[in-house]
């Protein structure tokens, strides 16, 4: 059955908790009609409704929160307005609430993902995906955040919507490496290098696809930037890890150069669940995107040219 998850995946929200403090009356907009809650966090709650009397939305009450780190979201995505497979914001509106309203998105759960998923819908994703990156780092924005919980993929995996921008940022040399879910950042972001530019999009584009070949897990997932680099090692080897630190002046402590050096190589084959998705190409694919030096990941005005975009489904 496909269920619509998208107002608790675009913010971010869990069904489960409850906001600090419950909405008992919600302002009066006239172009806005609230119809029933849907989603709720710790600062804010979602609600599903219309607005301008036709247009499906969802509607994010914000209670309390980083005021800065809202208004970095609302002005990245007014940046982003217009550009296909990027959720769209229509309307911000202060009151004694912020209130963002978004496009509305029928779209299927991870599941129904998982359970439907096909090599011809795979690649039909990836290459939405790589668009939607794409754009955004033409507009020199990274969104620091990609995974399957931040993509909205309908019905029938005919369209692709990446969402929540709220980790995303224009691009400097001064960038914060803890940005995002810690499984998704890359190597030098791990070893606290803060002018990773672009490339922390593209190795969390490489991890999203190992996430689908391995069914729902990454095999570094950890508590600590510690433990994520011990995971991974093993998959990659130690000498690429060595030649990061030294070609970015990036201090790695003795313990984790020990546990690094120690680890016992690991094969990706031997971890992936979904081996019909998994061709040569893919893979290939992949392995370019989790390239431990960035300087030679892929970049994302080229990786629609590797070969496995050159499949005819």
């Amino acid at each position: 059955m496909v269920q619509q998850h998208f107002y608790s995946d675009i913010f971010g929200l869990f069904m489960k908790r409850e906001p600090r403090k419950k909405i008992e009356h919600l302002p009066e907009i006239p172009e806005l009609v609230f119809e029933k809650p849907i989603g709720g966090g710790f600062f804010s709650q979602v609600y599903y409704g219309s607005y301008n009397g036709t247009i499906p939305v969802a509607i994010k009450v914000i209670q309390r929160g980083s005021e800065q780190t809202v208004n970095n979201e609302i002005e990245l995505l007014n940046q982003l307005f217009g550009l296909h497979h990027i959720v769209q914001l229509l309307k911000v509106y202060d009151t004694e609430y912020r209130i963002l309203v978004f496009k509305h998105i029928d779209s299927i759960d991870s599941n129904y993902f998982f359970v439907h998923i096909s090599p011809k819908r795979f690649h039909r994703v990836l290459k939405y995906l790589v668009r939607a990156i794409k754009y955004a780092h033409m507009k020199g924005i990274v969104h620091r955040d990609i995974k399957l919980g931040n993509i909205l993929i309908l019905k029938h995996f005919q369209d692709l919507v990446l969402i929540d921008w709220g980790c995303g940022c224009k691009v400097t040399n001064e960038m914060s490496p803890k940005a995002g879910s810690r499984t998704c950042r890359s190597p030098e972001m791990l070893l606290g290098y803060n002018d990773y530019g672009y490339g922390c999009d593209m190795w969390a584009l490489g991890v999203f696809i190992l996430y689908t070949l391995c069914k729902g897990s990454v095999p570094w997932k950890a508590n600590s930037s510690f433990d994520v680099l011990v995971k991974m090692a093993p998959y990659f080897g130690s000498s690429p890890f060595f030649d990061l630190s030294e070609k970015y002046y990036l201090s790695m402590s003795c313990e984790l150069a020990e546990e690094i050096s120690s680890c016992e190589r690991k094969a990706f084959s031997d971890i992936i669940v979904l081996k019909e998705l998994a061709d040569s190409d893919l893979m290939d694919l992949m392995l370019s995107l989790l390239c431990i030096d960035p300087e030679h990941r892929l970049k994302s005005n080229n990786v629609l040219q590797h070969r496995y975009f050159s499949h005819k489904y």
